[in-house]
């Protein structure tokens, strides 16, 4: 054979070789073989984990107590758990306790109640002058106002026109005290504000009174610092004069003009003598 090849190549005979090469067929198998027994192996593996956590439990994890009354999550059983779980319940029976308490309590005062209501309505029916109405009456009845009782003998006058003012005054026999001057005037006692009018002339007069049966008037002033019903003191000016018109201060008592008054080198006002 070689040699025949050889001669061929001498003479210039083309050659040409093939190569033949065998390949291994594959084994096929039905699909359905296959997926068969994926399935019983994936079934066989999952057995045999059921049956290992079967054979050893965790005691941790299948012993658990719950904690709290409104706690929804379970924890392994062991002595800090038990003596939570337990101090958890005596709190929530402790609050139950106090809860019951408290309404016992409330239904008590309710039951007094209704029984002093019942005993109040029942007393007032067949006891009108029993000393619980006398007392109901007299909340209900409108609060006596007290008399000042004071004359003007009990007063200690002041200054109109303030201890250290340089205004001339003047007293009539008839117990008018007037003076003309730019300045501050004074109530010369404490008292309340009676009223206070204005004339035409613009000139305010100020009647305040000291007690019931005393009181005293002061006219012709510019301005006025107090509304009726206001608190006066004796040392606090109550008007102010700005000199250009005359100033009348006169004092009574259960409304009779007072002139039984004096005035010393301060400017005071002092009581002749006391008639009672």
């Amino acid at each position: 054979m070689n040699e025949e090849i050889e001669y061929a190549k001498m003479l210039e005979i083309p050659v040409s070789t093939i190569n033949v090469l065998h390949k291994n067929k594959k084994l096929k198998f039905p699909a359905f073989d296959l997926k068969e027994k994926l399935i019983a192996k994936v079934n066989d593996e999952e057995n045999q984990a059921k049956s290992e956590l079967e054979e050893t439990p965790n005691p941790d994890e299948i012993s658990t107590v719950r904690v709290g009354k409104e706690q929804e999550e379970f924890y392994p059983l062991t002595e800090e758990n038990i003596e939570m779980a337990n101090e958890s319940n005596g709190m929530e029976y402790a609050q139950l306790q106090k809860e019951i308490k408290a309404s016992k309590i409330l239904t008590a005062e309710f039951a007094v109640a209704c029984a002093l209501c019942g005993a109040i309505f029942l007393t007032n029916v067949f006891m009108p002058n029993s000393a619980i109405n006398t007392f109901f009456t007299s909340l209900s009845e409108p609060k006596q106002e007290q008399t000042d009782t004071r004359t003007y003998a009990d007063f200690e006058l002041g200054s109109v026109i303030g201890a250290y003012s340089d205004i001339q005054l003047e007293l009539s026999e008839t117990g008018v005290l007037s003076f003309t001057g730019e300045g501050c005037v004074y109530p010369i006692a404490n008292g309340e504000v009676a009223s206070v009018t204005q004339d035409e002339n613009g000139l305010y007069t100020v009647t305040v009174a000291y007690s019931d049966s005393f009181q005293g008037v002061l006219g012709g002033l510019d301005y006025v610092y107090y509304v009726q019903g206001e608190n006066v003191k004796a040392n606090v000016p109550i008007g102010f004069s700005k000199g250009e018109s005359q100033v009348q201060v006169t004092m009574y008592s259960q409304g009779e003009l007072l002139n039984c008054f004096e005035m010393d080198e301060s400017n005071c006002l002092t009581w002749i003598e006391n008639v009672e």
